[in-house]
């Protein structure tokens, strides 16, 4: 029976194997609730809990906790409940909005992550919505009309336009604003919004009656109580923004489509449109669907502004929002699946005739009984519900997942993988606090230390600097061997001073290659055996002595132990003579 009241959705279901899972853009408050408690509450869920089973609790917190007591105590929405129905509300909201921030992190964690719990929980999400215009008018005591009817297309307009563009693009979103993120205003807002203004009523339970000359002394205005300027400059020009916004959108998507393929007005999403298999979108059927969702907009706005939400607010609020969100599942299962989009069909039938026998009632030419409102308000339910289990038991049995059961070995999988994960970062860690601490002691028992040198201009630096061995040291200095003590005593006088020179070319190419740099042993001991005396200033040398020919300039370098300094080039009348670089 159900698949003839339905679109038959066995031909398309081949498009579910191809789903995955987009995260959409975070607005600033996303991101401080996620590092802030949705991930850490998410980590504390058992991974026995199918994460459909959290999309129901949440929806149970918002629906039954949250939105019946009001009704119940102020069907009408303009009259104070009970304070302590104000701070349940509050605290269930604040379950609800935890629950569904974190219901998708369990699907990932247990590996249950598909279209049909994505479905699901924007399902659930949809009819929330709706739900939460009634709760802000009763949480203010505006009450409903003409407030009502402005919230409530506001979030139908938003919702419609979130679905159309996951239609197209894929992408399911729940902010608008900027494109960088930095100004945006999402769900996450909206529903805190829900929770300040409850624990406002909660902590000031007479604040939305009380007249604006109690509270600022001016009799001029002493016939406004303060929820009338909250809804004219508040939820006015939110209304006013979020339907500019959103018809922006309307308007690139539809020179999207008229433009063609190649000429993307959404350049983030223009990679991705060619891929998702989507049915083609033509400009007439834009224009149709969005003329049906305007006439739809006018039929909720009609009931808001007639007496028939006066005197029968409880079914005319059912239908209003069983209907808006079943418009919602459809488009949901037709971007999952690659089907069209068909805005009215036979479950939103008795919304639309229910409020033009309404707009007739309030010109006097018809009748609306409540018997009638409460027959179709039954008729809506139960056909919002049967689309719904049709079309998430088809989606199940092709799938052959649970619902809401998590397999036993799948639990077990993912807890093993989960400690798996936490012993890798455990030893990660201890793995990183040993490598620092063997460093630092490394570096405790072995000190190095540099001494300072003077910058020398014709010292050439070297970036690189590689040991050289004493027989390179004097191949290189004009490729003559190093002259020993004995065999210089066996050779002319002028021999002496060649030798000189060849240490003292040694000490320069050991100056090129340190590059300037000066390095010194732990058991080195400095000496002031002698002193070098030059035109611009005194070089201390370490256990030698440096002497100065007058007539070449050439220096005579007496190294003891085979120690090479590292040293400093000065003029001494115009020649070059080579000193050592431990200065004082």
């Amino acid at each position: 029976m159900l698949p003839r009241l339905f679109q038959d959705l066995t031909p398309n279901l081949h498009h579910i194997n191809k789903y995955k899972y987009v995260s959409p853009q975070s607005t600033p408050l996303d991101c401080l609730l996620n590092d802030y408690w949705w991930q850490p509450l998410s980590e504390h869920i058992p991974l026995n809990i199918h994460p459909n089973t959290l999309t129901v609790i949440a929806l149970f917190f918002s629906f039954v906790v949250a939105y019946w007591p009001q009704q119940l105590f102020a069907p009408e929405a303009d009259r104070p409940c009970p304070r302590i129905i104000y701070l349940l509300t509050a605290l269930a909201y604040f379950a609800y909005q935890s629950l569904d921030a974190v219901d998708g992190k369990q699907a990932r964690r247990t590996g249950l992550s598909s279209a049909l719990g994505q479905m699901m929980d924007h399902g659930c999400d949809a009819l929330t919505t709706f739900y939460s215009a009634f709760i802000i008018c009763s949480a203010i005591q505006l009450g409903l009309g003409s407030n009502t009817g402005l919230i409530l297309s506001m979030i139908s307009f938003q919702l419609f336009d979130y679905g159309w563009y996951e239609y197209r693009h894929g992408v399911f979103k729940t902010s608008t604003g900027s494109s960088s993120g930095r100004w945006q205003m999402g769900v996450t807002e909206g529903q805190w919004t829900v929770i300040i203004l409850n624990l406002i009523s909660f902590l000031f339970p007479g604040l939305w009656r009380s007249t604006l000359v109690d509270i600022t002394g001016w009799r001029s205005l002493g016939w406004l109580t303060l929820n009338q300027p909250v809804n004219i400059l508040v939820f006015y020009p939110c209304a006013f923004c979020m339907g500019y916004i959103n018809s922006v959108e309307v308007k690139s998507l539809y020179k999207e489509v008229t433009a063609g393929p190649g000429a993307s007005i959404d350049a983030d999403m223009a990679s991705k449109k060619n891929d998702l298999g989507h049915p083609a979108i033509t400009s007439e059927q834009i224009k149709r669907d969005w003329l049906a969702l305007g006439f739809h907009l006018y039929c909720q706005l009609a009931l808001c502004l007639s007496n028939t939400i006066h005197r029968h607010p409880f079914p005319v609020v059912t239908i209003i929002c069983f209907s808006g969100a079943q418009v919602v599942w459809r488009m949901m299962v037709a971007s999952l699946l690659k089907m069209e989009f068909q805005m009215i069909d036979l479950a939103t039938i008795p919304f639309y005739s229910t409020s033009l026998l309404a707009v007739c009632k309030a010109f006097g030419t018809g009748y609306v009984e409540a018997t009638v409102l409460w027959l179709l308000a039954i008729y809506t339910v139960a056909m919002a519900l049967a689309y719904a289990y049709n079309s998430m038991n088809t989606m199940k049995t092709y799938l052959d997942i649970p619902l809401f059961v998590v397999p036993e070995q799948i639990a077990q999988g993912a807890q093993k993988a989960t400690e798996k994960h936490a012993t890798r970062n455990l030893q990660a860690a201890a793995a990183g606090g040993r490598e620092t601490e063997a460093t630092i002691r490394e570096n405790k028992e072995e000190p190095k230390p540099v001494l300072e040198t003077k910058p020398v201009s014709e010292t050439k630096p070297v970036s690189e600097t590689k040991p050289v061995s004493e027989k390179e040291l004097n191949t290189t200095a004009g490729e003559q061997p190093t002259v020993t003590p004995a065999a210089a005593s066996e050779q002319p006088g002028d021999q002496k001073n060649t030798g000189g020179e060849t240490n003292g070319e040694t000490n320069g190419v050991n100056a090129e290659t340190n590059g300037g740099e000066t390095k010194s042993n732990e058991g080195e001991t400095k000496s002031n055996e002698g002193e070098t005396k030059s035109n611009e200033g005194e070089t201390k040398t370490n256990r030698g002595e440096t002497k100065t020919n007058g007539d070449d300039g050439a220096v005579v370098d007496k190294q003891l132990a085979g120690d090479v300094s590292s040293p400093q080039v000065v003029t001494d009348n115009g020649a070059e003579v080579t000193t050592t670089s431990d200065d004082k």
